[in-house]
């Protein structure tokens, strides 16, 4: 019988020129098990330099490859950010991160109100109190929540019952063990379902809670997706939802309304949404995140607009807007915001 021919080799892939633009990653991961731990990392950022490069020659795995191995040099090289974001160490980087935004906007803002005379200085003095407060909350409650429950969780495996039947002094010694961490591990658990309870719903005030809208809500709340696509959006985005929401450090009763689209978060004065510019677009790259309470009975709920700092001191605003709105919209907004992310970065 004669040999069989060798495989023929791949076939080769040239690339004048290839150019990729800078990417910004956060990083959500969780082990199932790395060792004796199990760990997770929250919010953790990672940007990658832009590439570009010019006669490339190979195959299609190998290019691959070289790219891969790339881009996890890169994320070798930013460790510390990584590291720095595990629970298990209570999330440094994204306490650091927070704190940096709350000084940013303790220090941006009342500079903006003051170019509007003393009025606006003073206002922007309470603006800029008010977030460096909600993100230090936020930022060391976060802390809390994800320590307590890293460390719930490793305890929790540490007792789980062993496939196959210990030595007796083994079993003695897990007992003991037991003893020990299902209360510890129970508590550290308990603790971190209080600290997201507190985080989620931290600088929302007493008079945000009753479902007391303004007078004038029903009026705006028959504004149509139809009306805000033909009178509102460019004619490249869609209408995802839109839905009213009252400014949690409003001091009087103001009603805003929130659209979504396939590319831009729109905020426009509720009276007049739509005879009157826009109070802020801003593009969703330039959202960090949006959270939301969850539902309370005879409540409303909190919707958490995080913008990035940079954005956010362009448009002279807190980098974290917080509405009271319909609880089950403002999970509808998350919900919605995070899959027009993901169709973004699909088509990137």
């Amino acid at each position: 019988m004669a040999p069989l021919p060798p495989p023929p080799p791949p076939p080769l892939l040239f690339i004048e020129r290839l150019s990729l633009s800078a990417l910004a990653v956060t990083l959500t991961a969780h082990t199932s098990r790395l060792g004796p731990l199990h760990l997770a990392a929250h919010r953790a950022p990672v940007a990658f330099e832009p590439l570009a490069c010019r006669a490339l020659l190979g195959s299609a795995a190998a290019l691959g490859s070289e790219l891969i191995a790339r881009y996890g040099a890169e994320a070798l090289a930013r460790s510390p950010a990584l590291v720095g974001s595990l629970q298990l160490l209570g999330n440094p980087t994204l306490l650091l991160r927070s704190l940096a935004a709350g000084l940013g906007d303790a220090v941006q803002l009342p500079l903006r109100g003051a170019q509007h005379g003393p009025a606006g200085f003073v206002a922007g003095l309470a603006a800029g109190a008010s977030s460096l407060v909600l993100h230090a909350s936020h930022g060391a409650l976060t802390s809390v929540a994800d320590f307590s429950s890293a460390v719930a969780r490793n305890l929790d495996e540490r007792r789980a019952p062993a496939a196959d039947a210990p030595p007796p002094a083994f079993a003695l010694g897990r007992g003991l063990l037991g003893v020990v961490t299902r209360p510890v591990g129970g508590a550290l658990g308990l603790v971190s379902a209080a600290s997201h309870a507190l985080v989620t719903s931290v600088g929302a005030s007493p008079e945000a809670s009753p479902m007391r809208p303004p007078q004038w809500a029903r009026g705006a709340a028959r504004v149509s997706a139809t009306q805000l696509e033909r009178m509102l959006l460019p004619p490249h985005e869609r209408h995802r939802c839109h839905a009213n929401a009252s400014p949690v450090a409003a001091l009087c009763d103001t009603l805003h309304l929130l659209v979504l689209s396939s590319s831009t978060l729109y905020v426009l004065d509720g009276a007049a949404a739509l005879t009157a510019a826009p109070l802020h677009a801003v593009p969703l790259h330039q959202l960090e995140r949006l959270e939301a309470t969850p539902p309370q009975a005879g409540s409303r709920g909190v919707l958490s607009v995080f913008l990035c700092p940079p954005e956010a001191h362009r448009l002279g605003v807190p980098s974290c807007l917080m509405y009271a709105m319909d609880a089950d919209e403002s999970l509808l907004l998350v919900a919605l915001h995070e899959q027009v992310r993901l169709e973004l970065a699909g088509r990137a």
